[in-house]
């Protein structure tokens, strides 16, 4: 007697045998994975691997064609994973009335039908006879099914959110994700499901509307994602107060329609992932939101926030990425973030932030990456030494002046730097020399003097090297000729003269430099000699 049957991963092709229905004792059926190559840019966030879109039989094989209703008569089955696979058309009904079935899988299909609109109400006929194996469409009881799990995501699925799943007590994951879903949020799914439901996924659908007042009763759910729909209205009150849904973890409502001010934050001590970005929320962020410690991620980039970013951000001791760019934040830096020893990404790019910048930015132990372009910082930057860790760092567009720091000579990892459109009047330290990781040095439009320093020929990962528009003097380095990865080279609006060498016009005649621009035109003053530039300013 078979009781589990995993034919996973296994190359299998053509459809499901609806024969299938006739092994009465299967407990597990898991044919997942047997679709065209996985696609990880589709995968689904209950943890289901995306597939790409191709009909069983073609270049990428795999198993499809619709789904037997027949697997319906397999009473004892508890798992049923066919996900990753090329399935079409619409799921049988009579799945959902499964009365031993805990696990649904039928993710990343072509399913491309509604879903019933009494799916979770069983039928009360008895189960397909022998003689109906391949159309069975019903099941045994009228009891509620004991589904758990039910995974429908990365399909083609239409219509509206069917009421009725609300019928399946005891569900504790729901995922909906990416597919064509209009229409409401039902509002009976809050009373119903609240017991149970642990995981909402109903992101990257057409969803329209508000948040239904009624969902406040989903007290256990720990994820929801509502991102990439059309959800407009404000955050209800009750989602962060701290009592109502206390045990959400993880919560996405990014790229909606949503508005108005951010609530009230309460005790949300299991709070760990917040995105809200791309939405049109107004006003200064809840100091209460600053103090939410138990946050790993927040993300409010491309709102309309306003006010200062708190001191109280300091307090989030647990915090790694940290997203508040192009927004109306004004104030200043708060100096206290340079204790946060976990942080690695930060953006506050795009906003109206100014003054000097605080000695602590240099601080972070952790710091992978911070991007401060286009605000209003004036003075001079800051020693950088504690920065071991960073490997991007974007101060463009803002009113700083002075040198760069000698302490660049430690950011070892640094591969971007970006101090373009400032005032920085100081040479080019030659310690830049000794980023070994550096990528993209862009330096334009600025004050710079000096020479070019022959040390950038050290940078051998080096992509990117402008240096336009400064009052750099002197010679084209023959050294630069190392530059064997360099793609873009600009010179331009400099006063260096000269020739540039033979051995760095190699590199434009290697194919790898596709962009040098220098001031090799007959009327620049002075004239730079350039036989290999592609443009000549």
């Amino acid at each position: 007697r078979v009781v589990k049957l995993e034919l996973f991963r296994n190359g299998l092709s053509g459809y499901v045998p609806p024969e299938m229905g006739w092994l009465d004792g299967l407990t597990v059926l898991d044919l997942s994975g047997n679709g065209p190559a996985p696609n990880p840019d589709k995968a689904d966030k209950g943890g289901m691997e995306g597939a790409a879109s191709t009909n069983p039989g073609s270049s990428g094989g795999g198993l499809g064609g619709p789904i037997p209703p027949a697997l319906s008569r397999l009473s004892h089955l508890r798992t049923l994973d066919l996900n990753g696979n090329a399935h079409t058309r619409s799921i049988p009904p009579s799945l959902f009335s499964m009365m031993s079935l805990r696990v649904l899988n039928l993710a990343n299909n072509m399913l491309n039908a509604t879903l019933p609109s009494d799916i979770g109400i069983a039928a009360s006929s008895s189960p397909p006879s022998s003689s109906d194996i391949g159309d069975a469409s019903s099941s045994s009881s009228s009891s509620p099914p004991a589904l758990r799990r039910l995974y429908l995501s990365n399909n083609r699925l239409t219509g509206t959110l069917p009421t009725a799943l609300g019928y399946m007590e005891g569900l504790e994951q729901l995922h909906l994700n990416a597919n064509r879903f209009v229409g409401p949020l039902p509002s009976q799914w809050g009373t119903s499901l609240g017991p149970s439901l642990r995981a909402l996924g109903l992101h990257g659908n057409n969803l329209g509307g508000t948040v239904p007042d009624a969902w406040r009763d989903l007290m256990q759910l720990k994820d929801l994602y509502l991102d990439n729909n059309k959800l407009g209205g404000s955050v209800p009150s009750w989602m962060f107060d701290g009592t109502t849904m206390r045990m959400l973890e993880d919560v996405r409502l990014h790229a909606n329609e949503l508005r108005g001010r951010l609530p009230e934050f309460g005790a949300m001590k299991n709070l760990e992932l917040l995105y809200l970005h791309e939405n049109g929320f107004t006003g200064p962020v809840p100091e209460s939101l600053w103090s939410v410690e138990s946050l790993v991620e927040l993300q409010l980039y491309s709102n309309r926030l306003n006010g200062t970013i708190s001191d109280s951000l300091s307090n989030m001791n647990r915090l790694r990425v940290a997203y508040l760019d192009k927004n109306r934040f004004g104030g200043t830096l708060p100096p206290s973030m340079g204790i946060m020893e976990t942080l690695e990404y930060f953006r506050a790019d795009g906003n109206r932030l100014g003054g000097t910048l605080p000695w602590t930015v240099g601080s972070f132990p952790s710091l992978r990456k911070l991007h401060l372009q286009s605000n209003r910082f004036r003075g001079t930057i800051p020693d950088l030494s504690g920065m071991t860790s960073l490997e991007v760092l974007f101060l463009d567009d803002n009113m700083l002046e002075g040198p760069i720091p000698e302490s660049v000579r430690d950011m070892k990892r640094l591969r971007k730097l970006h101090l373009a459109n400032n005032s920085i009047a100081s040479e080019i330290p030659p310690a830049i020399g000794n980023l070994a990781a550096m990528e993209d040095l862009s330096l334009q439009n600025n004050e710079m003097t000096g020479t070019v320093p022959i040390e950038i020929g050290s940078l051998a990962s080096l992509k990117i090297l402008n240096l336009r528009n400064n009052t750099l003097t002197g010679m084209v380095p023959a050294e630069l000729q190392k530059l064997v990865s360099l793609r873009i080279l600009r010179l331009d609006k400099n006063d260096l003269s000269g020739a540039v060498p033979e051995a760095v016009c190699s590199l434009t005649e290697q194919g790898s430099l596709k962009e040098f621009v220098a001031n090799c035109a007959e009327t620049s003053v002075p004239e730079l000699m350039c036989s290999c530039c592609t443009e000549c300013a």
